[in-house]
């Protein structure tokens, strides 16, 4: 019995190394195809809490931001006696300001998500979130 002839258009069987020349030709055994790419070995990246630490904090230290405004007011208000007329206007402006603070987080996050810093932008969300509901206990308890 003798072994088969090898076949000159058959990969398997020829030993012809005239493939190699080929363009396009790839040692891994596959042909590069416009818009193909093998796929790659898919390692765990190691879990790094960083970005979500510092979008927390960069959020809850955002929560000083909006007690600029009611100062200012405080301080640049003259009193008319029309009785709690300057702490309205404090209120009033820690309102807007902490509202401004509000969509400026909740957007920055959802941009950051979207562009694929997930990590970053759940933390300014959490971190917003988490301020906001510290200063509701903080209102509530005073």
């Amino acid at each position: 019995m003798t072994a088969p002839e090898p076949v000159p258009d058959d990969p398997a069987t020829s030993t012809s190394p005239a493939r190699h020349d080929e363009p396009g030709y790839d040692e891994s055994g596959y042909d590069e195809e416009p818009g193909y790419h093998p796929p790659a070995a898919m390692a765990r990246p190691a879990v790094d809490h960083s970005s979500l630490f510092l979008g927390g904090v960069l959020a809850l230290v955002g929560h000083v931001l909006p007690l600029i405004p009611p100062y200012l007011v405080g301080q640049f208000s003259t009193d008319t006696g029309e009785g709690f007329q300057d702490l309205a206007n404090v209120l009033t402006a820690l309102l807007i300001s902490e509202l401004v603070l509000a969509v400026v987080c909740v957007v920055a996050g959802i941009v950051l998500i979207t562009k694929g810093r997930r990590r970053f932008g759940s933390g300014v969300i959490v971190g917003w979130a988490v301020g906001a509901l510290a200063g509701y206990i903080l209102f509530r308890i005073g």
